[in-house]
C-alpha cells in the first residue's frame, strides 16, 4: 500500500480532528462529573453547617482554593475529594466510564 505525501497529511489531519473532537467531549464530560460531585459536597458542608473557612481548616488546605473547588473553577483531585471525606458520614463513590460499551 502506497500513501502520497498529501493523502498522509488529509489523514493525518482527520485523525488530530478525531482526537480534539474526543478530547473535548471527555473535559465536558468530567466537567459534568465534577459540577454534581462538587454540589453533592457543598450541601454536605452546608448541611453540617461548616463554613468554607472551617471546612478548609479540617482538611488542610486553604479557604482559597476550597472556594475555587467549589465554584467550579478547579477541578479536584481525587486527593481533595478523599480529603473532603472527613465531612462523617459522607462518603464518595467514584464510577469511571459507566457507559463503557463492549
Amino acid at each position: 500500500m502506497q500513501i502520497n505525501k498529501e493523502e498522509y497529511k488529509q489523514e493525518k489531519a482527520s485523525r488530530e480532528n478525531r482526537l480534539d473532537e474526543f478530547n473535548e467531549c471527555v473535559k465536558k464530560k468530567i466537567s459534568e462529573l465534577s459540577k454534581n460531585i462538587i454540589s453533592e459536597l457543598v450541601e454536605e458542608r452546608e448541611k453540617q453547617g461548616l463554613s468554607q473557612k472551617e471546612l478548609a481548616d479540617m482538611i488542610g488546605i486553604l479557604p482559597y482554593n476550597l472556594a475555587r473547588f467549589e465554584t467550579g473553577v478547579r477541578i479536584p483531585t481525587l486527593i481533595m475529594l478523599e480529603k473532603y471525606t472527613v465531612l462523617k458520614p459522607f462518603s464518595l463513590a467514584i464510577l469511571i466510564n459507566s457507559g463503557r460499551r463492549g
